[in-house]
């Protein structure tokens, strides 16, 4: 991952913490805050392959109108889960490999224009921030002390603390993994209800839902399909994101 972030972000400034002996992911994440000087934060798995070429320009660009984003996650949080929510409310796109025959498995939620505002949560798999919703909202080492929930608990606090935030559907990658949902999530899940049950609507029946996903042969072929299907929508960008990918 080192390798490719400094690639990725080679004609930018830029910094690469690593926490190696970290307790749990919020532990590692606030340490290595600590450590950083820069203004503009990313926080990711190493399990990944960023298959966007022109990452750098495009988080830079979103963080001039928002304050958080992410690649996947929901505009309507209904449990410790984001995909709970269902549709239409679980926005961006992720990548899977088939390990049978090396294509790409890319699972895709509502994507309408590049970005969808307002998210209520992110998933964790990258995330992006301006330090000022780091620094005020911070991850919850105490009650999130293992490797999962940290993210829906970070995003959700910085998205009711009034901080921007937004899904970005144009940014791909690649995960090296499907989740978790044993005993360890399960604990968590608990944990992120008693913190945040009273904020989330009432009435509303968590769903996992029926995800849509398709297969594609190559990188080049996902970034191809992604630019079709967010290049007619730009009003939820500024214009030089949509000057940079048309």
């Amino acid at each position: 991952m080192s390798t490719q972030y400094h690639a990725l972000l080679a004609d930018f400034p830029h910094e690469i913490v690593g926490i190696h002996d970290a307790s749990s992911l919020c532990e590692g994440y606030n340490r290595g805050v600590q450590k950083a000087r820069g203004e503009i934060f990313i926080f990711s798995h190493d399990d990944i392959e960023i298959v966007t070429p022109d990452l750098a320009a495009r988080v830079l660009t979103y963080l001039e109108q928002y304050d958080l984003i992410g690649i996947a996650g929901t505009t309507r949080l209904a449990g410790p889960a984001w995909v709970f929510a269902g549709w239409p409310h679980i926005h961006g796109q992720v990548g899977f490999i088939n390990d049978a025959t090396g294509q790409i498995i890319v699972q895709g939620y509502d994507m309408r224009g590049r970005c969808t505002p307002n998210a209520q949560a992110l998933d964790g798999v990258f995330l992006a921030a301006r330090r000022e919703v780091v620094e005020s909202v911070g991850f919850d080492q105490a009650n999130f002390d293992g490797w999962h929930l940290y993210d829906v608990d970070f995003t959700f606090s910085a998205y009711l603390a009034g901080f921007r935030t937004a899904i970005c559907h144009d940014i791909c990658l690649i995960h090296d993994s499907r989740g978790d949902w044993g005993v360890p999530w399960q604990r968590y899940a608990q944990t992120f209800m008693v913190k945040h049950g009273d904020k989330l609507p009432s009435g509303v029946i968590p769903d996992f839902g029926e995800l849509c996903s398709i297969t594609l042969g190559s990188r080049a072929e996902w970034l191809s399909m992604t630019q079709i299907l967010t290049q007619d929508a730009v009003d939820n960008l500024p214009p030089s994101v949509g000057a940079k990918t048309a």
